[in-house]
């Protein structure tokens, strides 16, 4: 019990501490039996009206790659060759499953919704130029899917999962080994990445503190050559302080030495206002 408590609140990260969490809650075979239920639902729709070319990208393949429990896995990404069926998908797996309550983004394309605290998005025709320039500058085909993996942040988030047959593929030739190496890198130019995205700052730092990855050494410099970037006011606090919640809740001790090592100190009161402010709203519940 003490380990499970220490690892829910962040101080004990340790495979060991998660186990026993596991264990006590039971929430990696709760969460597995779900994940099963989505993917066979999926699988039967794709069977019936003939949908072929699913892919599940991102965190679920890591997941999977890293052997890392059910219970860790929050959200399914869906992605197709062809987006259309996969945004068909999307709203016909809802209507089987019961989803009472979709929401469709249109700056992403993507349809979302949550199914028994497993949240899914079916992206749709992505339309990014920037990252057609950059797939074309590579000679990688500007297919739908490849515009889907390839704008992920790290490549340990480019694999991805075939629905069709389980297989896990890698795309980039990268993503396997990095996630053996233990390192954290981009697969484009870092430094032009983070200019388009500072999230990814962070986003970085979440990964290093719960897999206890390495930076790569370009990342980390143009970690910190643009870390600026991320209060120059195109962010909301509200954007920022949910990007340093995810880094202290993979560990808080951990989680603050980089926050200092990367000079990013003033996310803090920006948090602090932030939850002063929603606890004044009636938003207590968000400030945990």
């Amino acid at each position: 019990i003490i380990l499970a408590e220490s690892y829910i609140n962040g101080t004990n990260n340790s495979e060991n501490a998660q186990k026993h969490f596991d264990n006590i809650t039971q929430l990696s075979s709760f969460k597995k039996e779900i994940i099963g239920e989505i993917l066979e639902s999926a699988k039967k729709i794709c069977t019936t009206i003939g949908i072929q070319d699913v892919y599940l990208v991102g965190g679920f393949p890591r997941s999977l790659v890293m052997n890392e429990p059910w219970g860790n896995i929050r959200d399914l990404d869906f992605s197709s060759g062809w987006s259309d069926d996969c945004l068909k998908l999307g709203g016909m797996l809802a209507e089987t499953l019961g989803v009472k309550e979709t929401e469709f983004l249109s700056h992403t394309m993507t349809l979302s919704w949550n199914y028994r605290g497993v949240k899914c998005d079916f992206r749709g025709k992505s339309n990014i130029p920037e990252m057609r320039d950059l797939l074309r500058k590579d000679n990688i085909p500007t297919t739908h899917l490849n515009l889907d993996v390839y704008s992920r942040d790290l490549t340990i988030n480019m694999m991805i999962y075939r629905l069709e047959d389980g297989k896990i593929y890698d795309v980039t030739k990268l993503s396997k080994q990095d996630l053996q190496n233990k390192v954290l890198r981009t697969y484009f130019d870092p430094s032009d990445i983070i200019r388009r995205n500072p999230i990814i700052i962070l986003r970085t730092l979440k990964y290093a503190v719960r897999y206890n990855f390495t930076i790569d050494p370009n990342l980390e410099r143009a970690m910190t050559d643009n870390a600026g970037l991320l209060f120059n006011g195109n962010f909301d606090a509200t954007r920022l302080a949910y990007a340093l919640n995810d880094v202290i809740r993979e560990g808080k001790v951990s989680g603050c030495q980089l926050i200092k090592k990367y000079h990013l100190e003033p996310l803090f009161a920006i948090r602090e206002q932030w939850m002063k402010q929603e606890m004044k709203n009636g938003n207590s519940h968000t400030t945990h």
